[in-house]
């Protein structure tokens, strides 16, 4: 029951969680085995977004942050990534989908560790001034033991 919580209050915050400065806002949950893999540094999480839309030849770049429980207010990046091509105002069509992985870096595996869920803020930069807010269908973690 509390997993179809999460799902539901997930997928509201994946509809209207996007702001203007063209961020999301997520609550994912770190699963059992990668939180433990996290914590040995035996691997490198990965930060699934899945269904991410976007224009024809458009591109920008991605920052997965975290707010630094030791510097509330000053972010940690913890990964990144970028599509590339052109900002756009309006993303153009054909309209796109795809499945992009953002591997965590070395503050992103320590800020896995030993937790169960995890609030994220996916930051889209260079896009187009004043671009709708950029969908994501679902963002999950994936690697060993992320089923």
């Amino acid at each position: 029951m509390k997993s179809l919580a999460v799902a539901i209050a997930f997928l509201g915050m994946l509809m209207c969680g996007a702001n203007a400065e063209n961020e999301l806002r997520l609550h994912v949950s770190v699963p059992n085995d990668l939180s433990a893999q996290a914590n040995s540094r035996s691997s490198v999480p990965v930060l699934m977004l899945q269904g991410l839309e976007f224009g024809a030849k458009e591109g920008f770049k991605i920052e997965v942050l975290a707010e630094d429980s030791n510097s509330p207010g000053t972010p940690i990046v913890l990964g990144t990534s970028a599509l590339v091509g052109h900002p756009q105002s309006t993303p153009q069509p054909p309209l796109q989908k795809i499945d992009l992985p953002i591997p965590l870096n070395e503050k992103g595996t320590q800020f896995l560790a030993c937790k169960s869920e995890v609030n994220l803020i996916v930051r889209f930069e260079r896009t187009g001034a004043g671009r709708p807010p950029i969908k994501v269908d679902r963002a999950f973690f994936a690697g060993p033991g992320s089923n």
